[in-house]
């Protein structure tokens, strides 16, 4: 496959942020700090893409936890039903 540089419009119709405009429901999303799989800045980007197209969108970052939210489990599983609950009306 080629680079990005060689041939970018290969490459945006496999990125994600191509999509963004199409969203139309609002966006949970969770970010471990110490999250090995997915990096912060990551997310930290998507958050910013999504406001910058005016979507709906709930950014909880959690200090201290991993990809797994093993020691904030039980925060990330109500936070989750109640945004789902919210939303679901």
């Amino acid at each position: 496959m080629q680079t990005r540089e060689e041939n970018p419009a290969a490459w945006d119709v496999l990125s994600p942020e191509t999509s963004l405009k199409d969203i139309r429901s609002p966006v949970l999303l969770f970010q471990g700090s110490r999250d090995k799989d997915v990096p912060k800045e990551w997310s930290d980007h998507l958050a910013l893409r999504l406001r910058e197209e005016e979507k709906d969108i709930t950014y909880i970052e959690c200090d201290g936890e991993g990809h797994e939210f093993s020691t904030q489990w039980t925060d990330f599983m109500e936070k989750t039903v109640t945004f789902l609950r919210e939303e679901l009306k």
